[in-house]
């Protein structure tokens, strides 16, 4: 059975073409999308741009006759569509990076406490990126556009409408708004009375890795289908991901490092921190759980690198027809263990977990003249490595200890990034043969909802192929712990600092 998956991402959005049997990939397509930042702290897109892009990227991974059974997505999480009664839309899409909703987030953690959401929605704490922080700024400032809105639809389920006609959502998406109740799986109506939202306006709730619906004829064909297809309930990346790396029973870890940073657990049982650090959200499988530590800055400090710091060898990079990120960690290999002491915190855009502290920066310490351009790749690398160690240590105090790491994103393409991680956390672990895990994830819950499998535990024997073994490298047998101190130190040294930033604003 041929079954597509298909990544809703942040800036792009790719579609992979699977093979049931084996889950080898039999086509893809990617196109990626700029965000719209009108003014700082705002970041919108148009919702056609995604629909799009969807086209786009199914006709470029179809192979051969177009054949295809079902389909499903793994998704961004909290980014949203509005739509009035006759289905038009109201507003461009606000995405999860925006950050209009501060003072929401006080208000909110005022009215209910941070406990309260907590147990209720797994969310630690109130953070911007969160649908109900929006949704309360915009009856705030848009009371026109709020008294128009007839659905509030996540990117998941607006495309699914697009190809369907039907509004429908799931939890494994919906456990990050604020809006959902974690443990009984369905709405949290004191958010929503306090909201002013009412359920109708939201997308009636499904499991994940369920049919609910067929492409509609004219779209299949614009899409290039060469007939019938199938739509089937996804989720969240994250927890397509975790499906994809065949993380679905306790002790596996993914480190999902992409854009971002992502090192997800599963678990039978919802789980909390006394000290409010790690999310719980839902998996798309056996009714499990899955708590996922993550952080805004991951792959994006190497962008960063490039863009801002170092453009001119980027661009000489580019201009012999080489990859700069393989440039980059070919000089990170210059460098030994430690970077000769340079220590850096990878924080662009806050800490999350387990830090949890969103005025938190990026910094670099130990640099001399002595410091080479090697050494800032290698202390790059490293400082997202000790975020693995973080997250599983965090981990490990929740309860969750993990014996096994699956790597996956773009960071899993570098076997130097990869046994830096293992050196530096002291776990081994392993790639996968297919590297878009959320993908893979995505078209195996459409697989077992066509029927290909009778579970998710099937479909992970049959599609999940292992890649290469990650071992941690003797050059950090020793050094390891040194390393990892001094990340540690340098964050709470300057914890102070950054809880002055907004005072400095």
């Amino acid at each position: 059975m041929r079954v597509l998956g298909i990544d809703a991402g942040t800036t792009g959005l790719k579609a992979v073409l699977f093979e049931t049997e084996d889950g080898r990939e039999l086509g893809s397509g990617y196109v990626e999308y700029p965000l719209e930042t009108p003014q700082e702290g705002r970041a919108e897109i148009d919702p056609e741009v995604w629909y799009s892009a969807l086209v786009s990227a199914v006709r470029k991974a179809l192979v051969g006759d177009g054949r295809c059974e079902a389909l499903a997505f793994s998704s961004q999480g909290e980014s949203f569509v509005l739509l009035d009664k006759e289905n038009r839309v109201l507003r461009k899409a606000i995405v999860w990076l925006d950050r209009r909703s501060t003072a929401e987030c006080e208000e909110l953690r005022g009215a209910f406490g941070q406990e309260r959401i907590y147990r209720a929605t797994g969310d630690p704490d109130l953070d911007t990126a969160w649908l109900g922080t929006k949704l309360l700024h915009l009856r705030k400032n848009e009371p026109e556009l709020w008294n128009r809105i007839a659905h509030v639809l996540l990117v998941e389920d607006y495309l699914i409408w697009r190809l369907t006609g039907r509004f429908c959502g799931n939890g494994a998406l919906w456990c990050s708004t604020l809006l959902y109740d974690l443990e009984n799986r369905r709405y949290w109506q004191p958010m929503l009375d306090y909201l002013g939202i009412s359920q109708e306006v939201l997308p009636e709730q499904v499991s994940s890795g369920v049919v609910v619906g067929k492409v509609l004829p004219e779209i299949g064909r614009a899409l290039g289908f060469a007939g019938e297809v199938s739509v089937v309930s996804g989720g969240m990346d994250q927890a397509c991901s975790a499906l994809g790396s065949g993380n679905i029973q306790a002790g596996t870890g993914t480190d999902n490092t992409g854009t971002s940073f992502n090192l997800s657990a599963t678990s039978e049982r919802p789980v909390f921190d006394a000290k409010f650090r790690l999310p719980c959200q839902l998996h798309v499988v056996n009714d499990a759980y899955l708590c996922v530590g993550w952080s805004p800055s991951g792959g994006v400090l190497l962008r960063y690198f490039r863009d801002t710091l170092f453009p001119e060898w980027a661009a000489s990079v580019k201009a012999e027809g080489n990859d700069f990120y393989d440039a980059l960690v070919a000089e990170a290999a210059t460098s030994p263990a430690g970077a000769r002491g340079l220590v850096m915190l990878p924080h662009l855009s806050g800490a999350l977990c387990p830090e949890m502290e969103p005025l938190a920066t990026a910094a670099v310490f130990g640099v001399t003249l002595q410091s080479t351009r090697g050494d800032w790749a290698r202390a790059m690398l490293e400082s997202v490595a000790c975020m693995t160690r973080a997250n599983l240590d965090l981990l490990r105090d929740c309860g969750l200890p993990i014996r096994k790491l699956i790597f996956t994103g773009g960071a899993a393409k570098s076997p130097l990034w990869n046994s830096i991680k293992a050196g530096i956390t002291g776990v081994a672990g392993h790639t996968l043969r297919q590297e878009e895990a959320g993908c893979l994830g995505a078209a195996m819950l459409a697989a077992v909802g066509k029927g290909a499998f009778a579970s998710a535990s099937e479909a992970v024997s049959a599609m999940v192929v292992p890649g290469g073994d990650v071992l941690p490298p003797v050059e950090y047998r020793d050094c390891a712990e040194r390393i990892y101190g001094r990340y540690q130190r340098l964050f709470g040294s300057l914890r102070e600092m950054f809880k002055e930033r907004r005072q400095w604003e």
